[in-house]
């Protein structure tokens, strides 16, 4: 099922350091492109991406969201039980490489071309599974 809570790993604390709050920043605007609506720093606080991009803190959950959208779907009465296995598989997928992404932007290490090649493919990857939902 798709994640409504983009989940940083950085803090976005006014004492955090720099490095933490510039990379807390390039989630926020991944997360933007990405189309997730919240996103969660490494401190437990949930934001709200406004429409002019700016966070607004927010007492949500993922499951609060999650319920909000399963509602949502019962009421459009869908039938089609194998679009959504199909939909699941899709929502996993995009679920990898994100952490995939995630997990290469976090090394300590400099990024090589290799990497740098693979993170543009998964990216590409991610938005042909996004077009398919």
């Amino acid at each position: 099922m798709k994640k409504f809570i983009y989940e940083s790993t950085f803090s976005d604390a006014p004492d955090a350091s720099k490095k933490q709050q510039m990379l807390f920043a390039t989630d926020v605007q991944y997360a933007i492109t990405e189309g997730y609506d919240f996103i969660e720093s490494n401190r437990g606080k949930v934001f709200k991406v406004s429409a002019d991009n700016e966070l607004i803190e927010v007492d949500v959950t993922e499951e609060a969201l999650k319920t909000e959208y399963l509602n949502k779907l019962a009421e459009q009465d869908d039938d089609d039980d194998d679009n959504d296995d199909d939909e699941d598989i899709t929502y996993n997928n995009i679920g990898l490489i994100d952490r995939i992404i995630n997990n290469t932007l976090r090394q300590e290490v400099d990024l090589t071309a290799e990497q740098i090649n693979s993170m543009l493919k998964l990216a590409h990857l991610k938005t042909l599974l996004m077009e398919q939902e």
